[in-house]
């Protein structure tokens, strides 16, 4: 559903995305993906927002939200990330990074096709803290302030800060995290689309993406590299957090969602069979319960794929289940780093009806 004829990657949500959500009406969803006009695997220039019939995937339209080259508040675009769409009054705001650690959003309205309205991410790194732009040095501020050690959101590590979690929603407002390549997950709570409370963290170092999720009072997290545990859980509104269990990890980003009042949890495991993509890279197992007792949730989806189920995303559409992922079908020899990653296409299926 990715459009491939544009685009010599155009397909996968290369780097950091999907992660989608679907209109009130549930006639649409909406993700975005990225996309290159000259290269591959991780190559990426044009930030896409793909519009998604439900019934008709192959009637998607894409749109360019950001690409490299273009002016994003004031500065040049060298690079470009996008993370999350989701509805904000009337639109569909998507987030991005530019430039390695600059974190904002653009806004795309459905009615006119256009984006009509831009900005950059800020951050209230305590109750009573003033309101600043949210960088790497804010966060570096906050955790080393939580006496937190062993992260680094910097460029030198070769990633950026990551605006990436599924949002939680929760009247009018929504909970998400604040991650890195190497960083404990900052829980937060934003009210007014581009402000994030910090509540607390997790103490321990993920890579990439954490998940978040709220049921009965209870904040759940669910990290992607974690070196211990993963899946962790907080009574007092984020403030500490206390571990559940440790999932198999392999090595993509887990989902952490509240679906007709449970939680499902998704991850891939490592070393499982045929795989033409990374270690890892090649299944889904999905669990559904509720609660921190990890004999409480059960098996209700395992699939492999050897062409590759690569940084998928599940999306629930008036309770029924749907899931975009990408694979390696259409350039199934072409080797990045050592490894075919699998981010050729962009493919929407329904999971349950």
């Amino acid at each position: 559903m990715s459009d491939v004829k544009t685009y010599t990657c155009g397909s996968g949500p290369v780097a950091f995305g999907p992660v989608a959500f679907a209109s009130a009406d549930g006639k649409t969803v909406y993700s975005t993906y990225l996309a290159s006009t000259n290269g591959f695997g991780e190559c990426h220039d044009v930030s896409v927002l793909a519009e998604i019939p439900v019934g008709e995937p192959s009637k998607t339209k894409s749109h360019v939200v950001c690409r490299t080259g273009e002016t994003f508040c004031g500065m040049t675009v060298s690079s470009v990330l996008c993370f999350v769409s989701m509805p904000w009054k009337g639109n569909v705001r998507v987030t991005l990074d530019v430039n390695y650690g600059v974190c904002g959003w653009r806004d795309w309205n459905p009615q006119t096709n256009r984006v009509v309205g831009e900005g950059l991410f800020k951050c209230r790194p305590g109750k009573d803290a003033p309101v600043e732009t949210l960088t790497p040095d804010s966060i570096t501020r906050y955790l080393n302030a939580k006496g937190f050690t062993g992260h680094n959101v910097y460029r030198e590590r070769g990633d950026r800060l990551l605006c990436g979690t599924k949002p939680h929603w929760e009247n009018g407002a929504f909970y998400g995290f604040v991650t890195s390549s190497q960083s404990q997950p900052i829980l937060y709570r934003c009210t007014d689309g581009e402000t994030f409370e910090f509540l607390g963290v997790v103490p321990s170092v993920a890579e990439y993406e954490c998940q978040v999720a709220k049921l009965d009072g209870t904040i759940y997290a669910l990290m992607r590299g974690a070196a211990n545990e993963n899946f962790w859980a907080s009574t007092d509104g984020g403030a500490s957090f206390q571990p559940i269990c440790r999932l198999p990890d392999g090595k993509q980003r887990p989902q952490l969602q509240v679906w007709r009042d449970q939680l499902l949890v998704s991850y891939s495991a490592p070393d499982e069979k045929p795989s033409r993509v990374r270690n890892g890279r090649n299944n889904v197992h999905m669990l559904v319960g509720a609660g921190t007792d990890p004999n409480k949730y059960r098996e209700v989806l395992h699939v492999v794929d050897p062409l590759g189920i690569v940084y998928y995303d599940i999306v629930d559409v008036h309770g029924d289940l749907y899931v975009l992922w990408s694979n390696s079908e259409r350039f199934p020899t072409h080797v990045k780093w050592g490894a075919v990653q699998g981010k050729d296409q962009l493919l929407f299926a329904p999971l349950t009806r």
